[in-house]
C-alpha cells in the first residue's frame, strides 16, 4: 500500500521506489490462487473449442441444452481443459521465463495431481477431510464452504491441488452417487474428457421412472363396449383376474417384485375400462381380454404421460392409520413386508455395485457402501409399517 517516494515497508529506509517497488514477491500461498486464474485464462483463451465441446456433451447427456451457455463457464470444464485435455504444458512452455520459480514448480507438481473420488471424513469450519478412493490417502482441503456436499460420507468427484502442506479445490467438488464410485474410477483412470462428461451429466440426467417390470412408466388406459348379457365376470374370473369389489385386478410376479399389481378393471354398464401404467402392460391387458372376452370391442388407448399429471392436484390416498387399524390388514400388510425384506437381502442392489445386500456385508470394501445406504434409509414411525433398515442391519450383522 506504500506510494512510490514513500519509505519502504521492508524497513530499508529507502524508498519504495528505489527498493521493492516491482520485485514484491507474495508467499506463494497467497500467489496460487492468481497462478491458477493465470492457467484458467489461458486454457480459455486457448482451448475455446474444447471448452464447447465439453460443456455440450455434458448438456446434452444431461438432458439440458439450455444450459450450454452457464456450463462454458463452470470452473471444472476449465480444469478438464487443463489437465485432462494437457492444456497445463502449453501454460508452462509458453510461460517458463516469466514466471517466478517457485510458481514453476508448483504449476508442476500440480500437472501430477488426476482428478478422483473422495469421501468426506470429517469437517471444520473452513475445511474439509477427504480419503482418496483410490489410494486411502487422508488430505485437509481449505477455504471450503459448509455444504451438503461436505458432509462426513459424502462422495466427491475432484482434483484439489496441494499448496504447501494443505489444498486448495480451485476447481471444485462434484457430488457422486455411491453406485457410481466404480465407474467413476475407470473413466477418471482412462482421463478421457468426453467420457468424464457423459458420466457427470448422467447424475444430473431426470431420472427414468419405471415398473417392476422395467418399462417406461407411461398411464394407460383401454376402453372396450361389452355386449348385451355377456358373462363378463365369469370371463375375467377365467382370465386370471380378481374380483375386489369395486374393480377387477390383474396380479402377477414380475421382474423385481412378487404379486405386483399390473392392471386392473372397472365395469360400467356396457363399458369397460382398464388402467396400467405402461404401455407393454396394457398390450398384455388387450392380448387376455381378446382371448377371454372375445365379444369385446376395443375402442380406444389412451397413453398419459407422466408429466400431464398436475401434482398440485394429486390423487386421493387411501388414509394409511385407518388402513392399520384393521388388524386383518395391518397382518396382510407386515407379512408382505417381512418377505420383501428377506427378498431383498439377497436381490442384486446397484448402489452395491450389484452385489446382493449379504453378498456385501461379507466383503470389507462393499460393507462400507451398505453401511451408507442402510443409513440413507429412513426408520419407520412408531405405529407405521414400513421396510425397516434397523431389521435389516439385525439381518445383515451390523
Amino acid at each position: 500500500m506504500a506510494r512510490r517516494n514513500e519509505r519502504c515497508p521492508c524497513g530499508s529506509g529507502r524508498k519504495y521506489k528505489v527498493c521493492h517497488l516491482g520485485r514484491e514477491l507474495h508467499p506463494i500461498e497467497d500467489r496460487s490462487l492468481w497462478l491458477y486464474h493465470k492457467m484458467v485464462r489461458f486454457a480459455r483463451e486457448q482451448a475455446d473449442d474444447e471448452i464447447d465441446s465439453l460443456a455440450g456433451v455434458l448438456t446434452d447427456v444431461m438432458g439440458e441444452p439450455s444450459l450450454w451457455a452457464e456450463m462454458i463457464k463452470a470452473p471444472l470444464i476449465s480444469d478438464v481443459v487443463l489437465h485432462e485435455e494437457e492444456f497445463e504444458q502449453g501454460f508452462l512452455d509458453g510461460r517458463l521465463s516469466t514466471l517466478p520459480d517457485d510458481e514453476v514448480l508448483l504449476a508442476q507438481q500440480w500437472m501430477l495431481v488426476d482428478r478422483t473420488v473422495f469421501e468426506v471424513e470429517s469437517t471444520s469450519p473452513g475445511s474439509i477431510e477427504l480419503r482418496d478412493l483410490g489410494t486411502g490417502e487422508m488430505i485437509e482441503v481449505v477455504n471450503v464452504d459448509d455444504n451438503p456436499m461436505s458432509r462426513p460420507g459424502s462422495l466427491l468427484i475432484g482434483r484439489p491441488l496441494p499448496v504447501g502442506d494443505i489444498y486448495r479445490a480451485f476447481s471444485g467438488f462434484m457430488a457422486l452417487r455411491p453406485d457410481l464410485v466404480q465407474a467413476a474410477l475407470s473413466v477418471l483412470d482412462d482421463k478421457d474428457p468426453d467420457a468424464l462428461m457423459e458420466l457427470l451429466g448422467s447424475m444430473h440426467r431426470a431420472p427414468e421412472i419405471r415398473n417392476t417390470d422395467g418399462h417406461e412408466m407411461e398411464p394407460t388406459e383401454v376402453t372396450w363396449s361389452l355386449p348385451d348379457g355377456a358373462d363378463v365376470a365369469g370371463a375375467l374370473g377365467r382370465a386370471g383376474l380378481t374380483d375386489d369389489g369395486d374393480s377387477w385386478t390383474l396380479v402377477r410376479d414380475t421382474a423385481n417384485q412378487s404379486n405386483a399389481l399390473v392392471a386392473s378393471i372397472q365395469l360400467d354398464g356396457d363399458t369397460m375400462l382398464g388402467s396400467t401404467n405402461s404401455v407393454e402392460r396394457a398390450g398384455e391387458l388387450l392380448e387376455l381380454i381378446a382371448e377371454h372376452v372375445p365379444d369385446a370391442v376395443h375402442l380406444s388407448t389412451k397413453v398419459s404421460a407422466l408429466d400431464e399429471f398436475d401434482e398440485n392436484d394429486p390423487p386421493e390416498l387411501p388414509n394409511q392409520a385407518e388402513m392399520l387399524a384393521n388388524p386383518e390388514i395391518r397382518a396382510a400388510i407386515e407379512a408382505h413386508m417381512a418377505t420383501y425384506e428377506t427378498e431383498w437381502l439377497d436381490s442384486t442392489i446397484p448402489a452395491l455395485g450389484g452385489r446382493t445386500p449379504r453378498e456385501a456385508a461379507a466383503d470389507p470394501i462393499a460393507r462400507e457402501d451398505l453401511i451408507r445406504l442402510l443409513a440413507s434409509f429412513p426408520e419407520v414411525d412408531d405405529g407405521a409399517v414400513g421396510m425397516s433398515p434397523a431389521r435389516l442391519r439385525a439381518a445383515l450383522g451390523l
